[in-house]
């Protein structure tokens, strides 16, 4: 059996079904990075290729995405000048294609035992009944909140603390937000661990713990935010 050019056939994907359907929605590409503006935020999306692609055995990839707002990041970084094309890593919401689909992680895989059409078919699934809706559904920061507010219970999509508390704030639930933040800072006060895993080049990996300890810096960006928006911790 001959083996299948498995980077011609992620080109094929990319270049034939992915981005036609992007592009038809407005969505501007760069790279493997797309993202569109719509009414007062962005929309975008990144293909991530796993770092363990051998190129000749399997290739796999995943979809990222993520909702991406000029004045919310202007406020968390203290700049004026928003981002004019934002990638998923800019973005104070962000989520992946398989916590739509089956609510866990989702890799596409190509390899030389699978069947090219049949993930080619999938990927155009997941694009068409799931991507689609879900970008054309929440196109503002008012059609947000219903999302961020939906996340409390399902955790499709990782939220910056922050990120979050200004964005209760200029969508006026200011309420909730000093709830949220009191609640982030009381958190905050309590000692830590911190984790970090190191991956070596023979695929195995390890974890590493600090012992437990308060991330200063941390409680004190939540303070400087509390006393900007007059809010008492």
């Amino acid at each position: 059996m001959q083996e299948a050019n498995l980077k011609q056939q992620f080109d094929d994907i990319l270049k034939l079904t992915i981005t036609p359907a992007l592009k038809g929605l407005g969505f501007k590409k760069k790279g493997l990075h797309f993202n569109r503006s719509v009414n007062d935020i962005f929309q975008c999306l990144n293909i991530q290729k796993s770092k363990w692609n051998s190129y000749d055995e399997s290739i796999s990839f995943t979809f990222n995405l993520g909702f991406y707002s000029g004045k919310i990041n202007s406020i968390l970084t203290e700049k004026e000048d928003s981002i004019l094309s934002p990638q998923v890593h800019d973005c104070f919401i962000q989520g992946r294609i398989g916590n739509l689909t089956k609510r866990k992680d989702h890799w596409y895989e190509l390899n030389n035992k699978e069947n090219f059409e049949v993930i080619r078919e999938q990927v155009v699934n997941h694009i068409e009944f799931f991507l689609i809706p879900h970008f054309e559904k929440f196109n503002s920061l008012e059609k947000l909140v219903e999302l961020v507010e939906k996340n409390e219970s399902d955790r499709i999509y990782m939220i910056s603390p922050i990120g979050k508390f200004i964005f209760l704030i200029t969508t006026n639930q200011k309420e909730v937000a000093i709830k949220h933040i009191k609640v982030e800072y009381e958190n905050a006060l309590n000692p830590q661990e911190t984790t970090h895993t190191i991956n070596y080049p023979n695929g195995t990996s390890k974890v590493y713990t600090s012992k437990p300890h308060v991330n200063q810096v941390y409680v004190d960006f939540i303070k400087k935010f509390a006393k900007y928006y007059d809010i008492e911790l």
